[in-house]
C-alpha cells in the first residue's frame, strides 16, 4: 500500500492515495508499521499537502487515518492526547463534540462547536460555519435551550433551504404560536435577495402550512409552465377556475411562441391538462386560436390535431 500510493500514476489524483494509505492504516500492526506509516503521510504532507489550495483536505484526510490508528493500536489516553492535540482538523473536532455529547458534557460540546465556528468564520468558509451551527444546534436540543435551538434551526434553515431545519424550529411553538411564526419565515424570504430561496422555499412553505391562497398567487406572479407543473395538484380543488385563467396565459405567452417539436409536444401537455380540469371549450377555442396564428408551422398544428 505504501509503495502503490507513492506511484506516478496518481500525481494529481490525492484521493486515489488517501485511499492506500487508509487501507494501510486499516491493516497496520505493530510499532514499527505505525511509524512507518505515519512517516510516509507526514512526507506526502510535506511535499504535496501545504503547498496547493486543497491543502485542509489533505490534512484531515491524513489526521483521520492517523487518529484511527491511534485508537486501535494506542490506550484510551493516546487518543485522548492526540484528539486534543488536533482539534483543528474538523471531522476529529466533530469527533470530541460527540464524546462530549455521549458524556452530557454539553459546556465542552457548546465550547468545541463554537471554537470551530470561529476559526471557519475568519476562513470565510460558509459551508463549514452551517456544519458547527448544526452541532450547536443537536447541543441546544439535547439540553432543550429552546432559545437557541429557536436560534440555529431558523438560521440553518434560512441558510440552508432544508426542510428538516424548518421542522425542528416548528417543534418549538404551540398551534396558537406557529401562524405568527411562519408568516415571520415568509416575510424574511420575501424580503430576501436570495433568488433561490423564493422560488424554492416560499410555496413549499405554503404547501405545508396549507395556505392555498397564498400558493395561488404565487402561482398565478410565477406565470411559469414550471410552477403549474409543481403546484396544480394542490390548487385543482381549491381554485379551478383561477388555474385556467394562468394555463390559458402560460400557453399563449409562455409556450406557444418557442418553436419545435418537442417545445409543440410540451404545449399540448398542457393543454391536455386544462383539459382535465373540466375545460373542454376552452382547449377547444385554445387549439384553433393557435392554429390559426401558427398557420406556417406544420408540425405545431400535426401535435395541436392530437389534443
Amino acid at each position: 500500500m505504501l509503495k502503490e500510493c507513492g506511484h506516478k500514476r496518481y500525481e494529481g489524483w490525492s484521493d486515489w492515495r488517501w485511499e492506500f494509505l487508509a487501507i494501510a492504516g486499516e491493516i497496520v500492526q505493530t510499532p514499527q508499521e505505525r511509524e512507518k506509516l505515519f512517516n510516509r503521510i507526514d512526507d506526502i504532507e510535506s511535499n504535496y499537502g501545504y503547498k496547493a489550495d486543497w491543502s485542509r483536505y489533505d490534512y484531515e484526510r491524513a489526521t483521520v487515518i492517523k487518529m484511527k490508528v491511534v485508537e486501535r493500536l494506542g490506550t484510551k489516553k493516546d487518543a485522548e492526547e492526540f484528539l486534543n492535540q488536533h482539534l483543528d482538523c474538523m471531522p476529529l473536532r466533530e469527533h470530541a463534540i460527540e464524546d462530549a455529547l455521549k458524556r452530557k458534557d454539553y459546556i465542552m460540546a457548546k465550547k468545541l462547536a463554537i471554537d470551530g465556528l470561529e476559526q471557519d468564520k475568519t476562513r470565510g468558509l460558509s459551508g463549514l460555519i452551517c456544519k458547527w451551527e448544526e452541532h450547536l444546534l443537536n447541543i441546544a436540543e439535547a439540553q432543550r435551550d429552546y432559545p437557541e435551538v429557536k436560534k440555529y434551526a431558523l438560521q440553518l434553515f434560512l441558510d440552508k433551504n432544508e426542510f428538516v431545519f424548518y421542522d425542528r424550529y416548528k417543534k418549538c411553538f404551540n398551534s396558537k404560536e406557529w401562524p405568527q411564526e411562519a408568516q415571520k419565515i415568509i416575510d424574511i424570504i420575501g424580503h430576501s435577495k436570495d433568488g433561490r430561496n423564493h422560488i424554492l422555499a416560499l410555496p413549499q412553505i405554503y404547501i405545508l402550512e396549507e395556505r392555498w391562497p397564498d400558493l395561488m398567487d404565487y402561482v398565478r406572479e410565477s406565470n411559469s409552465s414550471w410552477a403549474l407543473e409543481n403546484f396544480t395538484k394542490h390548487l385543482a380543488k381549491h381554485f379551478p377556475g383561477k388555474l385556467v385563467d394562468v394555463y390559458e396565459k402560460v400557453i399563449v405567452e409562455k409556450l406557444a411562441p418557442v418553436m419545435g417539436r418537442g417545445n409543440y409536444q410540451y404545449l399540448c401537455e398542457f393543454l391536455m391538462c386544462l383539459q382535465k380540469l373540466g375545460n373542454e371549450d376552452r382547449v377547444k377555442r385554445l387549439v384553433a386560436e393557435l392554429s390559426a396564428k401558427y398557420s406556417n408551422r406544420p408540425a405545431m398544428l400535426e401535435e395541436l390535431r392530437r389534443v
